[in-house]
């Protein structure tokens, strides 16, 4: 009888009052990073083994706040001080605890980066048909200097660029007259992600007109060239033909 009885119990596992088997209790303290900003939120969870399902929790920090200090999972919010942090949870369940700690580190919240602001010197401005308009693209820091920024530039059909870059570019105007918008799209990437901000101008383009500025490549300046070689071929057959009329008479 006593060996059925010795075979009987050793037959059987032993359970905690909670139902589930019984063993060695243990927790670990999970999360996602181990790193976080100063003020910023980081999701705790206690992993569990050995425990019942009515096992009670404790949070404990040397700093900090949490949404839920008596729960299996929390919120953690980071003091506004820079430093390390230990963060500290015990289970407890069916008379026995076990605790875990971990080292975090809270790191000080960033300087706010200025927006990225951009322009276009001259903003309104006029040019003759196929003459060239010079801009100049202003980027404020930090940004100007950022080696990863990038500037589109675009202008409207039947008109390009002659040149360009991040500081600025050279437009070659249409030979249609008109008012023609270019725009220069500049793009950087900070630590929140992309940010994109354009910049235009307006150029009056017009046709020639007499009295325009002299420019090695201005049409209407190479028009008034031709129109003032044109009246210089007429002034000189005026006199040529004069001449010939007092000879004539001369004779």
């Amino acid at each position: 009888m006593l060996l059925i009885l010795v075979m009987a119990a050793c037959g059987k596992q032993a359970r905690d009052p909670g139902g589930t088997p019984a063993g060695e209790l243990a927790v670990t303290i999970k999360t996602e990073h181990s790193t976080v900003q100063a003020g910023k939120d980081l999701a705790l969870t206690a992993e569990t083994s050995g425990a019942t399902d009515d096992a009670l929790f404790t949070w404990d920090a040397t700093a900090g706040e949490f949404s839920e200090a008596n729960a299996q999972e929390t919120v953690w919010t980071a003091p506004a001080e820079p430093g390390a942090v230990t963060v500290t949870v015990t289970v407890a369940s069916a008379g026995r605890t076990a605790d875990d700690e971990l080292e975090l580190e809270v790191t000080a919240e960033p300087e706010p980066v200025a927006p990225l602001e951009v322009s276009i010197d001259p903003q309104v401005t006029t040019a003759v048909i196929g003459g060239q308009v010079k801009l100049e693209l202003t980027i404020n820091e930090p940004w100007s200097s950022d080696p990863d920024l990038s500037v589109d530039w675009t202008a409207p059909v039947d008109s390009d660029f002659s040149s360009e870059d991040t500081h600025g570019s050279t437009w070659s105007a249409p030979l249609e007259p008109g008012k023609y918008e270019l725009q220069a799209k500049v793009m950087v990437d900070r630590t929140d992600g992309p940010e994109a901000v354009s910049a235009t101008a307006e150029v009056t383009v017009k046709a020639c007109a007499a009295g325009d500025p002299a420019e090695p490549t201005n049409p209407c300046e190479l028009e008034n060239i031709r129109q003032l070689q044109h009246l210089m071929l007429e002034h000189l057959d005026g006199h040529f033909r004069l001449g010939n009329d007092i000879d004539a008479r001369e004779t």
